[in-house]
């Protein structure tokens, strides 16, 4: 399981927006945006098919997962959002694979350390 996948199954959307302190009137299937001063509730947090955490404004016509409410709400990279996301969920984030250029480097040290 993915550190992302383990974050969006700990911290669902419903949860995350509640965390960061967003009424539950956001919540909802049909609810108010975070996003814009809305009076006619054009925002809606729902799952999907596969059991995903989705949210969608049909005013700003913008939406996705938990990240990218995230990014969207905090103003964040989407880089910044992964990590926060998992910060919030309180999932360690697993190192990368070593990459190629790493491995070259590795290679090459002996070179590098003559007597």
């Amino acid at each position: 399981m993915s550190d992302i996948t383990e974050a969006k199954r700990k911290l669902p959307l419903p949860a995350l927006m509640l965390q960061l302190g967003l009424p539950e009137k956001h919540t909802g299937k049909n609810a108010l945006c975070p996003f814009h001063d809305d009076h006619n509730k054009s925002f809606s947090c729902y799952q999907n098919d596969k059991g995903e955490w989705r949210w969608k404004c049909h005013t700003c016509n913008i939406g996705a997962d938990e990240i990218d409410f995230l990014q969207h709400y905090e103003k964040l990279s989407k880089g910044d959002a992964i990590k926060r996301f998992l910060d919030l969920a309180g999932v360690e984030r697993s190192r990368p694979p070593l990459g190629s250029a790493f491995r070259k480097v590795r290679r090459l040290r002996p070179l590098y350390s003559a007597n």
